[in-house]
């Protein structure tokens, strides 16, 4: 995410909490930029759930850790539409 952002935005040391504290104050860029992360990592959540069906996926880091709120709920959802039906829970 804060990668993402530097290069958008010029901005070189933002962070990824950074760039969510700008979701919650409701900054479209960076609800955009959120959103599209949350596509990419579902994208790579559903293909590890599709090939390998494991019984839990663990995210960490700062951003996991503290904009959880924002991160899981649209993370859960996208990874559960692009998962297998039998594997979406």
């Amino acid at each position: 995410i804060a990668h993402r952002a530097q290069s958008a935005w010029g901005e070189p040391d933002i962070t990824a909490v950074q760039v969510g504290e700008r979701v919650r104050r409701g900054d479209p860029a960076a609800q955009q930029l959120w959103e599209e992360t949350i596509v990419y990592l579902a994208r790579g959540a559903s293909n590890i759930a599709n090939l390998l069906d494991p019984t839990v996926l663990v995210l960490g880091g700062g951003v996991a850790l503290g904009m959880a709120d924002l991160l899981l709920p649209r993370l859960r959802a996208e990874t559960a539409r692009l998962s297998m039906p039998r594997l979406a829970r």
